[in-house]
């Protein structure tokens, strides 16, 4: 019984945590709750899909992307096309985070990512890079990415008698077409009468 209890301690002990080094998802968990993802510089063991104040514990729910990159925060459009929610290693300073490989400890809001945990003072680990959010948007120019605008289109009316490429049909001939149609009913019940 004792081999039992020392056995799952060591396999429970050993898991790796939320932030660290991986090269495919079983490194990060047996079991599959944990994939690595591989986009970040040698791996990142993490959660997707997260759940507000669900991640494990030394770790936090973000969201990634949650506007185009240089793009104002839209929350009637969110999510964006691109996000993602998943969980990050939490950390006070740079040596929380593998500082050796590129990683950083930083304010989420810097990269545009947002907190969906209660305590929206979390730092987490991501990779160090130059971009900066304010940066992108100092100017007040939005990226023709991020606005809808096109041609003007022609109004037209898509009511009863629409004929799609071919135009609107006339007014007139819609109402022959019905004043027809009654014509026919009521020729035909003459018909079951007599």
């Amino acid at each position: 019984m004792q081999f039992r209890v020392a056995l799952l301690f060591f396999v429970l002990g050993c898991q790796p945590s939320i932030g660290d080094h991986c090269i495919q998802s079983t490194d990060c968990s047996a079991t599959g709750d944990r994939l690595c993802d591989t986009s970040q510089p040698n791996g990142y063991c993490t959660i997707f899909n997260c759940q507000p104040n669900r991640c494990p514990e030394g770790s936090g729910c973000v969201e990634t992307n949650a506007s185009i990159f240089g793009c104002d925060y839209d929350d009637r459009h969110a999510p964006s096309r691109l996000s993602r929610q998943l969980c990050l290693k939490t950390c006070q300073q740079n040596s929380d985070c593998r500082a050796d490989e590129g990683y950083a400890c930083i304010e989420p809001k810097q990269y545009g990512v947002l907190v969906l945990d209660n305590d929206q003072t979390e730092k987490v680990c991501l990779p160090l890079t130059t971009y900066n959010v304010a940066d992108a948007t100092d100017d007040g120019a939005q990226s023709p990415v991020c606005s809808v605008a096109g041609p003007d289109a022609e109004a037209f009316d898509a009511g009863p008698g629409f004929q799609g490429d071919g135009g609107v049909a006339d007014a007139s001939d819609a109402s022959s077409d019905a004043d027809a149609g009654d014509a026919g009913a009521s020729d035909a019940s003459d018909a079951s009468t007599d």
